[in-house]
């Protein structure tokens, strides 16, 4: 995957900063636990259901030195869903799942304490 930049939709933006305030956590962490849980999700999402109207990432802060386990993690998860993986699908379905990770969380983190309990 060739993208070294990811804007997410501002609704994303915004759940973020509020579990940022909540846990003291920033962004690319909670992103990055956010992504895991999309992934684990399974089920197919849709990139273009996220506009692109929101905070702009750099792919290297959310993923630091594990970039090539987080590709690989998203590879298998397209080749389960039987998706194309060039360069193009990959880049949609990492901004997908970076979106519907920040939702997930938002949905389940009120403070640090509950990341223990993530499932």
């Amino acid at each position: 995957m060739k993208a070294s930049k990811f804007k997410i939709s501002n609704e994303s933006t915004n759940k973020l900063r509020f579990i940022q305030a909540k846990t003291g956590l920033t962004p690319n962490i909670l992103l990055r636990i956010g992504f895991c849980l999309s992934l684990r999700d399974g089920s197919l999402i849709l990139p273009e259901k996220f506009p692109q109207d929101g905070m702009e990432l750099n792919r290297f802060t959310i993923t630091g030195e594990y970039d090539c386990a987080f590709l690989s993690l998203l590879k298998e998860w397209q080749k389960i869903n039987k998706l194309p993986k060039d360069d193009r699908t990959s880049s949609d379905f990492f901004r997908a799942h970076l979106n519907r990770g920040a939702l997930l969380l938002s949905g389940r983190i009120r403070s640090l304490i509950d990341l223990v309990y993530l499932e």
